[in-house]
């Protein structure tokens, strides 16, 4: 949550910042478990609300990761573009969950997690760079098949230009993905 002092400094050179926060879910129960001692989605829908007060415009939310069958139902999926567009976010970046193969034994047993990492079935290339050492190397992570991704990225790339936003995906996440949509990162 960013207090109202670092608005107010942000404020004084609005035309100069953009603001991003994440936000999956707007289900409380969900983020408690998945996210614990996080903000809650109301604290940080604010956020946006706060933004457009000190009038900063340039406002993204991330929907990341998307848990599959948990998080990414039409009904629910829209329910947040419509809150976020209602609080003046101009830009949506999302990202289906990965996983590596070292954790996945580990979160298995994790409420929310355990049903996500069922869907995770597909070996898929991402970028991956250790700290400290320059340019990017690629490792397979397990996430949902490629066609589901593109399925749900390409809908909602539509939902979002429907409701006036951006929408764009990370591409270091999956070099496999193309589609309509922005992959950058």
């Amino acid at each position: 949550i960013v207090p109202r002092r670092i608005w107010r400094r942000l404020a004084q050179h609005a035309e100069l910042v953009r603001v991003i926060i994440g936000i999956t879910s707007l289900d409380e129960k969900r983020n408690d478990v998945v996210e614990p001692g996080c903000p809650s989605g109301k604290a940080r829908l604010a956020n946006f609300g706060l933004a457009r007060e000190f009038g900063v415009r340039k406002v993204s939310a991330r929907l990341d990761p998307i848990l599959p069958d948990v998080d990414d139902s039409p009904d629910q999926v829209i329910a947040l573009l419509d809150r976020l567009t209602d609080c003046g976010v101009q830009a949506i970046s999302a990202s289906y969950l990965f996983v590596t193969p070292s954790a996945q034994e580990h979160l298995r047993h994790k409420p929310y997690i355990a049903e996500a990492i069922a869907q995770c079935t597909e070996l898929c290339p991402v970028e991956a760079s250790p700290v400290g050492i320059r340019g990017a190397m690629t490792q397979a992570v397990y996430s949902v098949p490629l066609e589901r991704k593109q399925r749900l990225y390409e809908w909602l790339h539509k939902a979002c230009t429907a409701r006036g936003l951006t929408f764009g995906t990370c591409g270091c996440k999956d070099l496999r993905l193309t589609g309509p949509f922005s992959t950058s990162c």
